[in-house]
């Protein structure tokens, strides 16, 4: 099975784990191979993330979700 490429508008996620609401976005890592980077301050995010994934989906799962564009812009990656 081919898998097709992540668009760049849907590459910044808010990954719902354990730890918390996190804003994320996919990396490529290799063809057809991706890992999830969280942004440097997605502790400050959490709260807006959390949110944005309530308003979504009510009682959210640990699973990936579409991260609002106004909150994507917030996130700072590393270099």
């Amino acid at each position: 099975m081919i898998y097709p490429v992540i668009p760049s508008d849907k590459k910044v996620i808010i990954s719902v784990e354990m730890s918390g609401y996190i804003v994320a976005r996919y990396i490529q890592t290799a063809p057809y191979a991706f890992e999830v980077q969280h942004a440097e301050n997605w502790q400050d995010l959490e709260a807006q993330a959390c949110q944005a994934v309530e308003d979504l989906v009510g009682a959210p799962a640990n699973d990936h979700y579409p991260c609002p564009p106004g909150l994507a812009e917030q996130a700072v990656w590393p270099e």
